[in-house]
């Protein structure tokens, strides 16, 4: 249906938030320490604190796709659709089958996180 999924796209955005945020952080304070503060510098943090996120989520997300994607075919709803995700993914392709895809979702995700950082703190006159 039209919410399908939408548990699993429910639980990812809070660490996605809390990883994105306290990496971005924790590299400009490291960074900066040694750097002359810029734009492409924070840039460059803000671009990792996605890569950082989206590691974080990825499983997360991996279980929202196969849901959506199952459609009405899936046989479960609710809680008991992520754990049957949950271990079909885990049946099929172990640890690595919930990092299915990465790369091109952060090459999506990434630069899109360390702009959208960099214009938060460039309105907020943090540069």
């Amino acid at each position: 249906g039209l919410y399908s999924g939408i548990r699993p796209t429910l639980i990812a955005i809070a660490p996605f938030v809390a990883v994105q945020q306290a990496t971005y952080d924790v590299l400009k304070l490291k960074v900066a320490a040694g750097f002359t503060p810029s734009v492409p510098l924070f840039l460059g943090c803000g671009t990792l604190a996605g890569i950082a996120s989206q590691l974080a989520v990825h499983p997360i997300d991996m279980v929202r796709r196969n849901i959506q994607v199952s459609g009405s075919n899936e046989p479960h709803r609710g809680w008991a659709a992520v754990a049957h995700q949950v271990s079909r993914i885990w049946r099929r392709d172990g640890f690595t089958g919930f990092y299915r895809g990465w790369l091109p979702t952060v090459l999506k995700v990434a630069p899109s996180v360390g702009v959208s950082l960099l214009a938060r703190d460039a309105a907020l006159g943090r540069l």
